[in-house]
């Protein structure tokens, strides 16, 4: 799959903007207009890549894409917000012992009840 061109297609438009793709990860809800833009844009294309939310709106186009040659991959995609890591926890709470809780919220732009959150949630202590 590392040499496939892959086009993520967001909203309509976002078809027109690509050259050569041939593969397309779509994120919106596919119509017949879509599909038909696809085929007609991208007609080399080998792979579309679809989350499993939009099975459920794509199960009618999938056996006709089979019969046209088009695999069809149903791409897990990782969700909710990316966690802070463990090294910058310690940082900014050894700061904010050091210089107080509210330059520390200031200087790394992270709000002061998530700081009081792990300052009292954290097994770090003072040096």
């Amino acid at each position: 799959m590392s040499s496939l061109k892959v086009l993520e297609i967001k909203r309509r438009s976002d078809v027109l903007n690509y050259e050569g793709a041939d593969a397309v990860f779509i994120k919106t809800k596919p119509t017949k207009k879509l599909i038909a833009l696809l085929l007609d844009i991208y007609p080399d294309l080998k792979q579309i890549l679809i989350s499993r939310k939009m099975v459920k709106y794509m199960k009618k186009y999938i056996p006709v894409l089979k019969n046209m040659g088009i695999r069809v991959i149903i791409k897990e995609l990782k969700r909710g917000r990316k966690p802070y890591p463990d090294e910058l926890k310690k940082r900014v709470i050894k700061y904010a012992l050091k210089h107080g809780i509210e330059k520390a919220s200031k200087k790394f732009k992270i709000a002061r009840r998530t700081i009081f959150y792990w300052k009292s949630n954290s097994s770090f202590r003072n040096p």
